[in-house]
């Protein structure tokens, strides 16, 4: 899967503003939803969203790509912003750790606006079948991993 325009270079934090993907005419990134995982692409309700940090010129490259590794997945455990990494291994690094990074943006853009940053996970996260209702999308996020089995309810012990 080729996600970049690229060379056969190698990508580390020295490099990522070289980084290109889907840029319009004008110079303007286009919002990349190839790169969504699952449904989250039918999300309309949160495509405001999407376009508040993707359809900016110029998109800020270096930002994203600290976010996403302060926001990856526990299987890139071992990688680092100073590590050299190939055009697919970047690409999928990128596919794989988005909803992560999108998820803190949310959360920090939720705390800005209302001054709570936590919205209720959806159970199916990004596989959801239902992000094309905007209340049900309204009502909690997607940016999740689908669970395998539903969160526990905390419940008060009646035992002490």
């Amino acid at each position: 899967m080729e996600v970049f325009r690229t060379s056969g270079h190698f990508w580390s934090h020295k490099n990522w503003s070289a980084l290109k993907y889907g840029y319009d005419e004008l110079g303007t990134l286009r919002f990349p939803e190839r790169l969504l995982k699952g449904r989250l692409r039918d999300n309309t309700y949160e495509y405001p969203f999407y376009e508040s940090i993707f359809d900016v010129k110029p998109f800020d490259y270096n930002a994203m790509m600290n976010g996403l590794f302060a926001a990856k997945s526990r299987v890139y455990h071992g990688w680092e912003p100073e590590h050299w990494l190939c055009d697919l291994c970047i690409g999928t690094f990128i596919r794989d750790n988005l909803h992560y990074w999108l998820q803190k943006r949310k959360e920090q853009q939720l705390l800005r606006e209302t001054g709570n940053g936590f919205i209720w996970p959806c159970f199916d996260g990004y596989d959801c079948k239902l992000q094309g209702d905007k209340d049900h999308s309204r009502e909690c996020t997607h940016f999740y991993d689908p669970q395998t089995k539903p969160p526990r309810r905390l419940e008060p012990s009646s035992e002490r």
